[in-house]
């Protein structure tokens, strides 16, 4: 009897031993379900912190700056005229023409300032130009040696009045020399004499014509 006792205790205790070291082994259907868990579809990335936002916002930026950077051509041409260096006279061919015009002239647009000489400008707006590229540049008496006048745009036909009169030529001043000198293919206006008679003596006066508007550069 005490040998049947051993026996079955033994047989226990061997059972047991064994059931605690047995390793559970997951079945086919739990490792698929394991697996899905686990690992993305296939039509799905993964998520991951993006690195490429900064590059972007970058490049939109850069993009910008180039969009609205400004022409320097552009920018050197709506500038304004340098002032001329001393002991230097400025010359036509150091203020070329933009732009040469040689379409017909358009409809005059006269204004409150060149509406009284409807005439003279209707004249002169049937010649071709002979200023800046586009302009055509006349004159006409306002007295004894004493000449006044008005800019044509044959482009725009807007009109422009030259702001002050020229009289009083010097004397001594060369025969063929003009009160007014301009050049087709230049915006340089040179006036010899005094200007509105407001002067002591006689110079010549050197003018950038630019967007419609007389500009001294020089006197001598």
């Amino acid at each position: 009897m005490k040998q049947l006792m051993l026996v079955v205790i033994s047989m226990s205790v061997l059972g047991f031993t064994a059931s605690c070291g047995q390793t559970v082994t997951p079945t086919g259907n739990e490792q698929a379900q394991a697996g899905s868990q686990s690992t993305p579809p296939a039509n799905e990335s993964p998520v991951q912190e993006s690195t490429d936002g900064g590059s972007n916002e970058k490049a939109e930026n850069k993009s910008e700056t180039s969009e609205t950077k400004e022409d320097p051509s552009a920018k050197a041409s709506n500038s304004s005229p340098q002032a001329v260096k001393p002991g230097t006279t400025p010359r036509f061919e150091d203020y070329p023409a933009k732009e040469i015009f040689t379409g017909k002239t358009a409809p005059l647009k006269l204004n409150e300032d060149t509406r009284m000489f409807r005439t003279r400008l209707s004249q002169a707006a049937k010649g071709p130009p002979n200023f800046a590229g586009r302009y055509i540049l006349v004159t006409w008496g306002c007295g004894t040696d004493c000449l006044m006048g008005g800019v044509i745009d044959a482009k725009t036909g807007d009109t422009t009045m030259i702001p002050f009169s020229i009289c009083c030529q010097d004397i001594d001043a060369q025969e063929d020399m003009e009160k007014v000198d301009v050049r087709k293919d230049s915006r340089l206006a040179i006036f010899n004499g005094l200007l509105n008679e407001e002067e002591s003596e006689v110079k010549t006066h050197y003018y950038l014509f630019e967007n419609g508007k007389f500009t001294p550069l020089s006197m001598n």
